[in-house]
């Protein structure tokens, strides 16, 4: 896989200093060239990272919904029904999501492997300038 995103693998978990929302704007930043407004949440908190990513964080006013992911998309998961953790769309491999994840650090997860690992796709957001 020669692609920008190997960079990143295998980065650290930090709370309140590496996390998903942190990752994610970093990412934005890097490769697309967007300031993306930190999602902060305490990231050891459910509750906190439900309604930052549910749609109550200022940042989310940038983005659409789409149906279709392309890279650098937003997607937010969830293992229930609210969206809890952040990603980016990365098409590489048939696609997959590129995360940062507590005990594992930053990861390239296909469909396939956020399904076994009980993740679910429940939303996929693009920045108003790329749509």
């Amino acid at each position: 896989m020669s692609h920008w995103a190997e960079q990143y693998i295998g980065r650290p978990w930090i709370e309140k200093e590496h996390e998903c929302g942190h990752f994610f704007c970093t990412v934005q930043r890097e490769q697309f060239g967007l300031d993306v407004q930190v999602i902060d949440a305490d990231a050891l908190s459910l509750r906190s990272c439900i309604r930052a990513l549910n749609g109550e964080h200022p940042e989310f006013a940038n983005w659409i919904a789409v149906d279709v992911p392309r890279e650098g998309d937003c997607i937010r998961m969830s293992h229930s029904k609210y969206p809890h953790h952040v990603g980016l769309w990365v098409d590489v491999d048939g696609g997959g999501v590129l995360h940062c994840v507590e005990g594992a650090g930053v990861v390239l997860s296909s469909r396939q492997s956020l399904r076994k690992t009980g993740w679910k796709i429940v939303g996929v957001l693009r920045h108003r300038s790329r749509a």
